[in-house]
């Protein structure tokens, strides 16, 4: 497994390890990874994972780790069998991992932090009813793309990551913590250096 991927899969398996396995689903997993990027891109001027985000109907996707997640499901992928574990739940696909201790170690201290910062908003969303997918909506970096999904012709955009420094659409829908002072250097950086 080459670095990124291992990047994409140790965090699949930090959201499995640190999260109930009632949200351990695909669109949980994906969403939970789009806000650990997005929130790491605002405080450190990157984000954890590589590869493209596409716009779905849901919400952003990290290309990569759909396809990664695809092979899990498929159970023909000997090499992450022994990280990640599909398990199907009346259809739908829950994931585990069952490595005991194990240190994730393609993830950096910032990169876990953006991760617990994705866990706490899915869960202050849960407390309070709201949807995962419908908070991701809020987003400019989603919203600016979603008339272009096609998903009768599986047509998905491609998201803009420098658009990860925008406010979302709506005011109080911000979960990121970083300072405003602190997403406008990230964003001078990521954009001229």
């Amino acid at each position: 497994m080459n670095y990124f991927d291992g990047k994409i899969v140790d965090l699949l398996m930090y959201f499995t390890a640190n999260c109930a396995q009632d949200v351990c689903d695909k669109v949980h997993l994906l969403k939970l990874m789009y806000l650990a990027d997005r929130d790491h891109m605002r405080e450190c001027g990157r984000r954890i994972t590589s590869g493209s985000y596409l716009a779905y109907p849901k919400g952003p996707v990290n290309k990569r780790a759909y396809e990664i997640l695809v092979s899990a499901d498929s159970g023909h992928c000997d090499e992450l069998r022994e990280y990640l574990i599909a398990l199907d739940d009346e259809g739908h696909h829950k994931y585990i991992s069952d490595k005991v201790g194990y240190r994730y170690p393609h993830l950096s201290l910032s990169d876990r932090q953006s991760a617990d910062c994705a866990i706490e908003t899915m869960l202050q969303l849960a407390s309070k009813g709201e949807d995962l997918s419908e908070f991701t909506h809020h987003f400019p970096e989603w919203s600016k793309v979603k008339d272009k999904i096609d998903d009768a012709h599986r047509v998905y955009p491609e998201i803009d990551i420098a658009d990860f420094f925008a406010d979302p659409d709506e005011p109080g829908k911000e979960y990121s913590k970083a300072s405003p002072a602190l997403v406008a250097l990230n964003k001078d950086s990521f954009l001229n250096y």
